[in-house]
């Protein structure tokens, strides 16, 4: 048994990092998916996607070119197989998990550009968000090639073959240039009809490949040829299209001799130098797309365990090649080299070398921090090391936070290797081992994949004398079992036995089949084996490792960053940071994780984020959030605004209890001493030179305790009551509600809804949503609390769209109106309902099939909600329900009318009596009647005749008597029938009443008085304040964006931690972007809904 003992030579960074988009895979026709009924991909296939986390899929595969024409219409519209796999795509996407898919468009069968032209354009009409790449073929040169080839018809429609010829360089060229205008031609017609879609998605081009028959080239190893002749057949413009290159990267080296990787060009099929090359033709720099990548299916010697170690090594070409995109092939089918699974599949079922793509996928995938949107990114490190010859080899990836090293013995015998650790053991903090290694009770002797009953076997493999020679002196041999050996006469065998240099003999004299190791057995399931030890005290790691083992060490350190005299931006992330600010005006987010933050001197914003954080405030006036967690904070001096977050937070401050004046004001508790104002939220303990005492206990001494709500780390939902409280979510996605009273709403770290009042969010697209999903399945609006509550699902993410709807048809009420319905009937009933008249044949058609085709009722009815016609049609009846239940529209018509019927300011118990009566369901047809009957009114106003009462309004709302024609008209009307409270609700909706009154209104409803605070927070967050003066709170630290819904002309933004000298200061950073306007600097984006940028003045904005 050969041992190892490694020690680290040198590392060199390469600036190469791994990216989400490194773990994609391909998505094939009829291998993966359905090809008839629900047409959906098949439950493995599924199971593996999720458990994989993959989000970047390539579809349909190389199918695109002989088994299936995704380019063919039906009814003018996208076919049922493109429909089905990009509606399952869009019903398991969510934000922040968006699934990406990369359409290979056919150009072996010569397809009309119009054709292409129509198709594309569709695709990304209806599924652009998801659309990322258009590949313009696959594999060019790959296939026999039959010289003269008619390709005029795509062979799916050939009942016979689904053959189709492979082609020179010539010939895809031409083709290649046809399908790149096509597709640029409905990129570009799509940006003229629909501009606000933005949709262009990567149009790629293969690499010249002269490793296939078809290449004019292939035998003189010049790929630049080839690159040449292929750009030559392209015109500008469609040379000015190309995003990227495409190349296929299969492993064929057999390692016959020796199975240490050697040769980099080798290994990576030169696809560094082949892109680099294509670059050059092409005068400009794009990268390489890698759309399919494995160990070659026919490479048997590289096969199971021995997978394992060949993927951790391409892997590292493919990430410091700085690949684009790469796709692994295939995820499951009935090959050798299968990462999760035969075709037939029902659930994930990894192989060897699927074990190490989940390895690496789980350990080295970017993760975004939710708190300060830091991404973890490995860089891939190129090592040396002492030790051995290529027997050892070791991978290195490093992150802030991270150093992954994977060690593979490429030995045919087990050894041991001993690994020294200490050079990557500064500020480590935990070592995890874990080996990848064959599951015995996994290994029968024979690459066959076949299932538990012996079904579904790949094929077996061809061998020469010499190999059988070579097979037969094994102790397990058995001439007359046909797994072992089957004779096709001429010399030529084939066989279910792995290779024979990968049959390893693990004792001296081996009897029967359980004293051998078969490492490139195909169909053997991987084991994680822990490795234990006290390896980060100790420094080093022993491994006991059977051939092509795989070991991934996984070291856990600190991040340290230090600032300058200057004004630092320190961000963490999602591991353990460690980060002194120094000198300057520093502003510090550590995210989660147990942080150390110190801020030194200056005027600082630290905000540690969730973990058990160590906050050290320091000298200056500093602002400290503490977030989730059981945080320590030590205040220093000067002015502090600490809030505590989420958890059980302690407040260390110098000096005794007595040395401080304390009080309590709006859920603040400030505590004033020699040298440090202190002004705490959310904080639980206080740690005094003389006693260490609840806050609790404390605001009972000096007599102030609040009241208050306080989520956790989790998705809370807090609903407050009528009283004034403090509602904080800390982490999580939280849904907040204030119901009543004057609120301080604190969303904290994630991506929450705040809602001052009992509703809010209308005027918004989720608003939008569920009034047309109320249409298209119930054919009513919506009840307001229903409206409310799906309207909140959508806002906070609770549900998707389709999740909505889904409830929605699982109810008694669609039941009843579509349960028993044919396919016809159920769409006609949509027609009718939705759209409000009677179905089109062509359109009938295309739904009809669509069902037929497996699409789901649910599906067409979410089609039917959002499709442009419905949309349009719903759009003034909707917009008319948001204004008839925002009781934020009712305040200035609510003023008016009592100036109009009693010529006076409203007192302010009736006028929020009367909200609260509107926002119930009261009509201002209910106020004016209420008024009437006031003594104030019968004896003013409603004490008049009819010219007298005209007058008298006029001067009451307009401040001026009516003309002689005005005055004319109403009474004429008012004599002829029409009501008094008629007359009042006309003038007091009259664009000359609204602006003769907007001074006063906003007046009044600033004399009201402060009502309720939304703190923001970090995250993506909406924001709904409701009726009366609300203040929503920014800071430097948010990073996020966020959706302010309502804002109104007496509601206050408060940007007072961004430092500006002025309110013109941060109006600067306002720009008109829509019908909204939209506020950014320093990382934080608020988005205004709604809103004119001359409806924001400067006395709307609190700057210091």
């Amino acid at each position: 048994m050969a041992a190892f003992s490694m020690s680290l030579a040198s590392a060199t960074a390469t600036g190469t990092f791994v990216q989400d988009y490194h773990f994609g895979t391909n998505a094939l026709h009829e291998i993966n998916i359905a090809t008839d009924g629900d047409m959906l991909p098949h439950d493995g296939f599924v199971a593996a996607v999720d458990a994989l986390d993959l989000t970047h899929l390539r579809y349909p595969g190389g199918h695109a070119e002989n088994t299936i024409d995704i380019t063919r219409l039906d009814n003018g519209q996208l076919r049922a197989e493109v429909r089905a796999f990009m509606d399952w795509v869009v019903a398991n996407s969510s934000p922040g998990h968006m699934i990406q898919v990369t359409f290979v468009l056919p150009t072996k069968v010569d397809i009309p550009a119009a054709q292409i032209e129509a198709f594309v354009y569709l695709l990304l009409e209806e599924y652009g968000d998801h659309v990322s790449g258009l590949e313009i073929g696959n594999e060019y040169s790959i296939g026999k090639r039959v010289d003269g080839f008619d390709r005029s018809t795509h062979p799916e429609d050939n009942p016979d073959s689904d053959f189709v010829s492979s082609m020179n360089e010539t010939e895809y060229g031409i083709a290649a240039n046809r399908v790149i205008n096509a597709a640029q031609d409905a990129i570009d017609r799509l940006q003229r009809d629909h501009p606000e879609l933005g949709h262009d998605p990567a149009i790629l081009i293969q690499l010249g490949d002269i490793s296939g028959a078809g290449s004019a080239y292939k035998g003189n190893g010049n790929w630049d040829e080839a690159n040449e002749a292929i750009l030559s057949w392209l015109d500008q413009r469609a040379l000015d299209a190309i995003d990227g290159a495409v190349a296929h990267y299969y492993y064929n080296i057999q390692h016959d001799d020796s199975v240490v990787f050697e040769d980099s060009n080798q290994t990576g099929r030169s696809i560094d130098l082949r892109i680099d090359n294509f670059n050059m033709h092409l005068g400009r720099e794009v990268p390489v797309y890698i759309t399919e990548w494995n160990v070659l299916n026919s490479n048997a010697n590289q096969q199971g365990m021995a997978a394992a170690s060949t993927l951790v090594e391409m892997f590292e070409f493919i990430v410091q090649t700085e690949t684009a995109d790469a796709f692994i092939w295939p995820l499951q089918h009935r090959t050798s080299n299968t990462i999760a699974g035969n075709r037939s599949a029902d659930d994930m079922d990894l192989s060897a070398g699927g074990g190490a793509f989940r390895m690496m996928a789980d350990s080295l995938r970017p993760e975004t921090s939710a708190e300060t949107g830091h991404v973890e990114r490995f860089e891939s490190i190129e090592t040396d090391w002492n030790g051995s010859s290529g027997e050892v080899e070791i991978n290195y990836y490093a992150s802030p936070y991270h150093d992954v090293i994977y060690v593979s013995l490429r030995d045919l015998d087990p050894g041991t290797v001993t690994l020294d650790l200490a050079p990557f053991l500064d500020e480590a903090t935990a070592v995890t081992v874990t080996r990848l290694t064959m599951d015995p009770a996994s290994s029968d002797g024979l690459s066959d994949l076949a299932d538990e009953d012996g079904l579904n076997r790949i094929g077996r493999r061809y061998i020469d004398a010499d190999e059988l020679a070579i097979l037969s002196q094994l102790a397990f041999f058995d001439e007359t079992n046909k797994n072992h050996v089957q004779d096709l006469g001429g010399g030529q065998y084939r066989t279910y036995l792995p290779t024979a240099t990968g049959i390893v003999a693990l004792v001296a004299n081996p009897q029967d089949i359980s004293d051998y190791y078969f490492a490139t057995e195909v169909d053997v399931a991987p084991m994680l084996v822990q490795v234990t030890g006290d390896h980060l005290n100790s420094g080093s790691v022993g491994l006991s490792m059977l051939p092509y083992d795989v070991v991934q060490i996984v070291i856990e350190k600190k991040w340290v960053q230090e600032g300058s005299a200057a004004d630092d931006r320190l961000t963490g992330g999602l591991g353990q940071d460690v980060v002194l600010g120094r000198e300057g005006n520093d502003t510090i987010a550590t995210g989660e994780g147990d942080d150390t933050v110190k801020g030194g001197f200056g005027d600082d914003h630290l905000d540690a984020g969730s973990g058990a954080d160590y906050i050290v405030a320091g000298s200056g006036n500093d602002t400290v959030l503490g977030g989730a967690g059981d945080d320590l904070i030590v205040a220093g001096t000067g002015t502090k605004i600490i809030q505590g977050g989420a958890g059980n937070d302690t407040v260390r401050l110098d000096g005794a209890s007595g040395s401080y004046s304390a009080s309590f004001s709006n859920g603040v508790l400030r505590l004033v001493g020699a040298d440090a104002d202190v002004r705490l939220q959310g904080v639980e303990v206080l740690d005094f030179d003389n006693r260490t005492v609840s806050v609790t206990d404390y605001l009972n001494e000096i007599g102030g305790a609040p009241t208050g709500l306080y989520g956790t780390a989790n998705d809370d939902q807090l609903t407050g009551t009528s009283d004034s409280e403090i509602i904080s979510g800390g982490d999580g996605s939280d849904i907040l509600l204030g119901q009543g009273g004057q609120d301080t709403l604190i969303g904290g770290a994630g991506d929450d809804l705040l809602i001052a009042e009992g509703r809010g969010l209308y005027g918004t697209e989720m608003s939008e949503q569920v009034y047309r999903i109320y249409n298209a399945v119930f054919g009513r609006e919506p009840d307001v609390h229903g409206h409310q509550y799906w309207v909140t699902q959508l806002a906070s993410s609770a549900m998707s769209h389709a999740e909505v709807s889904g409830h929605f048809m699982s109810s008694p009420e669609f039941q009843r109106t579509y349960g028993t319905t044919t396919d016809a009937e159920f769409v006609t009933l949509l027609y009718q309902n939705v759209l409000s008249r009677a179905p089109d044949a062509a359109g009938m058609a295309a739904w009809l099939d669509y069902l037929d085709g497996g699409m789901s009722r649910q599906m067409v009815v979410r089609h039917f909600a959002e499709s442009p016609e419905n949309r349009a049609g719903t759009q003034d009846a909707q917009a008319a329900f948001d204004g008839r239940w925002d009781a934020s529209n009712w305040s200035d018509d609510l003023f008016r009318l009592y100036q109009a019927m009693l010529g006076t300011d409203p007192d302010a118990a009736t006028f929020q009596d009367w909200m609260q009566a509107l926002t119930g369901g009261a009509t201002m047809q209910d106020a004016v009647a209420g008024l009437m009957a006031l003594p104030a009114y019968q004896s003013g106003l409603g004490a008049l005749g009819d010219a007298q009462f005209v007058t008298q309004l006029y001067r009451n709302l307009l401040d001026r008597s009516p003309n002689g024609a005005e005055l004319a008209s109403w009474t004429a009307a008012l004599e002829g029938g029409l009501a008094r409270s008629a007359v009042i609700l006309d003038l007091v909706d009259s664009p000359a009443a609204i602006t003769a009154n907007d001074a006063a209104v906003h007046a009044y409803m600033l004399s009201l008085g402060p009502d309720d605070v939304l703190e923001a927070g970090t995250g993506d967050n909406i924001l709904s304040g409701g009726l009366y003066s609300d203040t929503f709170v920014f800071d430097r630290g948010d990073d996020g964006t966020h959706l302010v819904t309502d804002l109104e002309p007496w509601d206050r933004v408060d940007l007072s931690d961004f430092g500006y000298a002025d309110a013109d200061a941060a109006l600067a950073r306002m720009s008109q972007q829509g019908d909204d306007v939209i506020f950014q600097d320093q990382g934080v984006t608020v988005v205004f809904n709604d809103q004119q940028l001359g409806q924001i003045t400067s006395d709307m904005i609190l700057y210091a």
